[in-house]
């Protein structure tokens, strides 16, 4: 079996060359991604990886951390991170520790590509 190799992340075994090949193939589009796992096993590393393989790698890569916010983070989710990554990438941590009805509406939004915010439609 070839290798598959990305600077940064390690590892031979099957699982972890189909974790790589699928970092590619995310990595050649545009369209949201989910990534899982247990703690400490670099979904941070990944998402990050595939922001600087894509061809949004110019754009900026922000990081927002669901469990460090109010539980009420969607005024800041849409007028901070969502317009200050336009050409980017944003990341959403630990979305499993906002309530379900919240993850409900990101599902949502990012299924029709687009959030209202107070500043009117902003396109994902």
């Amino acid at each position: 079996m070839d290798t598959l190799n990305i600077e940064g992340i390690l590892g031979k075994s099957p699982k972890m060359q189909a974790c790589i090949s699928k970092l590619r193939d995310a990595a050649e589009h545009t369209k949201p991604v989910l990534i899982s796992g247990e703690i400490g096993t670099g979904k941070k590393l990944f998402s990050k990886k595939i922001h600087e393989m894509s061809r949004l790698h110019d754009g900026p890569f922000r990081l927002f951390d669901a469990f460090t916010q109010p539980r009420n983070p969607f005024i800041h989710i849409f007028e901070s991170n969502i317009s200050s990554v336009d050409g980017g990438t944003l990341v959403f941590h630990d979305i499993d520790t906002l309530p379900k009805c919240f993850q409900e509406s990101l599902a949502s939004h990012f299924s029709k590509q687009q959030f209202d915010s107070h500043f009117g439609k902003t396109e994902v």
